[in-house]
C-alpha cells in the first residue's frame, strides 16, 4: 500500500488491456491486481454501465472485469461508478457508431483501415514488457498517431461520437470526484480512453492528475507481496 495525504483529491488515469492482458506476460491479470492493491484507492471509476456494474457481468471483451476488477471490488469494499451512459444515451451513442462504421465499409476503406489497425496494436503489444510501458507518455503518443492515420479515413460521425463518449467519461470523473473528494481515485480504461482524458484532466482544477507512468515504475520495482493475486 501507498501512504499519500494530500490536500487535493488525486486522480491516476490506468490503462487496461481487455483480453489482451492475456498476451502481455509482464501486464497479466496477476499484474492488474497487484497494481490495484498496491494504489490501494478509496474510489475506482470503472468504463462498464451501471447496470453492468450492478450485475458484475461476464464481460466478453473487458475480461480484466470478471477476473481481477470486480472481485477486488467485492473483496476490499472498493467504493466503485460506472463510467460508460445507460439507457437511450448510450443506445443512441452505439447505434451512431455502427451506422459510421458501416459507412467505412461502404466507402471500399474498411478492410485496409482494419489491417492497419491491427498491425499497429500488434507492434505496441510487442513493445510492452510491464504495464508501466502500457501507460506511458510513449503509447500515449502512438494513439495519437494513430488516429492521425485513421481519422480521415473514417466518416466524420465516427470521430464524433468517441468524443461524445469520452467527454460523457471526463464528466462522470469529475462528477464523482467533486462528490466524493477522495484521497485517491482510480481511473480504469482502456488505453485509447487514456490518452484523450489525461491532458484534460490535468488541466482540470481541483485535483491532481498523477503520473501513472511513474507511480508503476515504483510500484513494479518494490518487492511482490507473498500472497498469491487475486486474478487467475
Amino acid at each position: 500500500m501507498i501512504p499519500v495525504h494530500f490536500a487535493k483529491p488525486r486522480v491516476l488515469v490506468l490503462s487496461t488491456l481487455h483480453r489482451f492482458h492475456e498476451q502481455v506476460a509482464g501486464y497479466g491479470y496477476p499484474e492488474l491486481d497487484r497494481i490495484i492493491r498496491a494504489l490501494s484507492p478509496d474510489v475506482l471509476l470503472v468504463e462498464v454501465s451501471g447496470e453492468d456494474l450492478d450485475a458484475r457481468a461476464d464481460e466478453t471483451e473487458k475480461r480484466e472485469y470478471p477476473m481481477v476488477v470486480y472481485p477486488l471490488i467485492d473483496a476490499l469494499g472498493i467504493q466503485a461508478h460506472p463510467l460508460e451512459p445507460s439507457g437511450d444515451s448510450r443506445a443512441a451513442l452505439i447505434r451512431r457508431k455502427r451506422q459510421a462504421e458501416q459507412q467505412l465499409r461502404d466507402s471500399g476503406q474498411y478492410e485496409e483501415c482494419s489491417w492497419f489497425l491491427d498491425r499497429w496494436l500488434q507492434d505496441l503489444i510487442a513493445s510492452w514488457k510491464t504495464a508501466a510501458d502500457a501507460n506511458s507518455a510513449r503509447t500515449d503518443a502512438a494513439v495519437l498517431a494513430k488516429n492521425e492515420v485513421l481519422d480521415p479515413r473514417y466518416p466524420p460521425d465516427y470521430a464524433q461520437v468517441w468524443d461524445e463518449w469520452n467527454r460523457h467519461f471526463f464528466e462522470r470523473i469529475t462528477q464523482v470526484l467533486d462528490q466524493t473528494k477522495p484521497r485517491l481515485a482510480l481511473v480504469l480504461v482502456g488505453l485509447e480512453h487514456s490518452s484523450w482524458l489525461r491532458p484534460r484532466l490535468a488541466r482540470r482544477a481541483g485535483f491532481d492528475l498523477v503520473d501513472a507512468e511513474a507511480v508503476l515504475r515504483d510500484i513494479l520495482r518494490s518487492p511482490r507481496p507473498d500472497s498469491p493475486a487475486g486474478g487467475q
